[in-house]
């Protein structure tokens, strides 16, 4: 599994920007619960009130095919919604515009790869 991580703002609607913890999810083969708790344990442990979780293909080539993905990004929303964190999910499968913003320091964006 693979994750972009930005603290910062996005929004998919025009109605309503979120602030917090913004994860994009890009799920793989290889990926499993054991996977998706790992992702959960880092991410729960966030100062940031709010994750905002994003499916998101383009982050690997070794992505899974889109049923695959929508089982996977089920099961993990059903291992972080287990967290005290106020979850913010985008809808899998909708493509749309979004918007992004994130503050111009080292600290704000990552990349994380989860494979064991």
């Amino acid at each position: 599994m693979r994750i972009l991580r930005f603290n910062g703002k996005f929004g998919y609607t025009k109605e309503k920007i979120y602030s917090g913890c913004i994860l994009f999810c890009n799920f793989e083969n290889k990926d499993n619960i054991n996977i998706f708790k790992k992702v959960v344990n880092k991410f729960s442990k966030t100062k940031e009130e709010n994750i905002v979780i994003v499916p998101f293909a383009h982050l690997s080539e070794d992505k899974v095919d889109k049923e695959k993905a929508s089982t996977f990004f089920e099961s993990f929303l059903k291992e972080f919604k287990k967290t005290q964190k106020n979850i913010i999910i985008k809808p899998f499968g909708v493509e749309t515009e979004f918007y992004l913003s994130a503050p111009a320091n080292n600290d704000a964006i990552s990349f994380v790869h989860f494979d064991k």
